[in-house]
């Protein structure tokens, strides 16, 4: 069985609201002082006169300027005093002073009556959520509603807020995508920077769901991001999901070093679950997320920006470095952490190497300059590292035998959730064979200096205690010599 087909296998293993009787539904009036966000995948709207107006969590949004910004066409009529709205076969009548919607035919109804402001017919927000490609979310703490389109490609980098304020409510994490020169509430360029990388993400786009820092398993319910937070950091996720979203992990990662490596090219998921294939990106992940990092230290005065990449992310954050060490853009990461970096044996047509021989040549070219961790968690991994790789980083093979012996994937995501959990502890200690302490093992609480003497020693990192539990409190490692192939 060849490398790609056993990665292939492995991966796969691991991988409205509806209101019958409306007759006495209010109309929302405005509370004084408040005025909501609307945010479309991540960039506010700027509303040209009137505002969203927000009650009790209900956002009422000028439809028109809304409907259009999410690609509608959209026709004010003062004789009826409707709105219609026409997207390809999809058509949405909105009436003033009436609780049904028309959306293709069908009555829909909504809590509370259309009516006009300044000329402007404002719904309810929550009707976004009859469309098919609409995901809502709420942050209570910025007044903010997002509005996650699944059919407009969305990428970038997007900024975290911590844990919601209200459990059990609809009130979720905080967070905006990066723009320059737009404010952004979870972005102070005068802090230091953590940025995180996903990996592959088959079945994201049609199920809504986005990579997040939220833990919630086996009794752990935990905000991994908080911590940083509190310390702080500005806290980050290069988002690549439309791309990310392929069956086949293969096609995924084609994409990260070539826009045009084989038939897939840079096509993104939509939400009905086609591909567009037109206009598509003519630059590959890698050098996206180079662009994203070069806007962002445009403004950054803090001179520290961290990253971590899991699994596919792993390549996204170690290529994508490489084209921002060659570009001259900086400055340059302070640290990067490797979070079980995953390969298949892709070829890559453009630049006549193997994805695992693009590693070794970016970890050659940044370890004299950037420190490197490497953490390796499962069997997904450890049938393709490149030596190189070990040999240039610090390397620790992690245990995680809480997930059991066929919980491969969960072994190979919850090291993400440990890495950053780990903040909040003291750098783990170290023993030989013969449990004598040799100083400290490697955790995001690790110093640079302390790291930088780990890598390219005749050592690695192995953990033997605390293996039983997610909480990285108490992990202990044993220092082992060789270099851990």
């Amino acid at each position: 069985m060849n490398k790609f087909t056993l990665l292939n296998i492995l991966l796969l293993l691991g991988m409205g609201f509806l209101l019958n009787s409306c007759e006495d539904a209010p109309v929302v009036k405005p509370e004084e002082g408040v005025t909501p966000r609307v945010l479309v995948n991540g960039v506010p709207l700027q509303f040209d006169a009137t505002r969203p107006v927000l009650n009790e969590q209900l956002v009422m949004i000028p439809a028109k300027e809304v409907f259009e910004r999410l690609g509608y066409t959209c026709t004010l009529s003062d004789r009826d005093e409707s709105l219609v709205c026409i997207k390809d076969a999809e058509t949405i009548v909105f009436t003033a002073g009436e609780l049904q919607a028309i959306l293709n035919q069908t009555a829909i109804y909504q809590l509370v009556r259309p009516y006009f402001k300044e000329g402007e017919l404002l719904v309810e927000a929550r009707f976004l959520e009859e469309l098919a490609s609409i995901l809502l979310e709420w942050d209570e703490e910025t007044a903010s509603l997002q509005v996650y389109d699944y059919d407009e490609l969305d990428y970038g980098l997007y900024f975290y807020d911590n844990e919601p304020n209200g459990w059990g409510t609809w009130d979720a994490v905080g967070c905006q995508k990066f723009v320059a020169g737009e404010e952004n509430p979870f972005y102070d360029p005068s802090k230091p920077t953590i940025i995180w990388t996903h990996g592959w993400q088959s079945g994201g786009v049609s199920s809504k769901s986005r990579p997040s820092f939220h833990f919630n398993r086996d009794g752990v319910d935990k905000f991994v991001q908080e911590e940083w937070i509190k310390q702080g950091w500005n806290v980050a996720i290069f988002h690549w999901v439309p791309f990310a979203d392929e069956l086949l992990p293969y096609d995924a990662e084609s994409k990260i070093n070539s826009a045009s490596n084989n038939s897939v090219d840079m096509r993104w998921k939509k939400a009905d679950g086609t591909y567009v294939t037109d206009n598509m990106p003519t630059a590959p992940i890698a050098e996206l997320f180079a662009q994203a990092y070069a806007n962002l230290a445009q403004t950054q005065t803090n001179p520290t920006i961290r990253l971590a990449g899991s699994s596919f992310g792993g390549q996204v954050t170690l290529h994508g470095v490489e084209r921002i060490k060659n570009n001259g853009i900086t400055p340059l990461p302070s640290r990067i952490a490797l979070l079980d970096m995953a390969w298949t044996s892709n070829y890559v047509n453009n630049q006549g190497l193997y994805t695992t021989e693009i590693t070794t040549r970016a970890a050659q070219a940044l370890s004299p300059l950037i420190p490197i961790e490497y953490y390796r968690t499962s069997l997904l991994t450890t049938f393709f590292t490149p030596d190189e790789l070990i040999e240039e980083s610090a390397f620790q093979e992690m245990v995680f035998d809480y997930a059991g012996t066929w919980g491969i994937e969960l072994k190979h995501t919850v090291i993400t959730y440990h890495y950053f959990w780990s903040l909040e502890q003291n750098a783990p200690p170290a023993q030989d064979n013969n449990q004598q302490a040799v100083g400290l093992a490697l955790s995001a609480k690790t110093d640079e200096s302390t790291l930088r003497q780990m890598m390219g020693t005749q050592y690695h990192w192995q953990h033997i205690e605390g293996t039983n539990t997610i909480d990285p409190s108490d992990d202990v490692f044993e220092r082992q010599n060789g270099p851990g192939y």
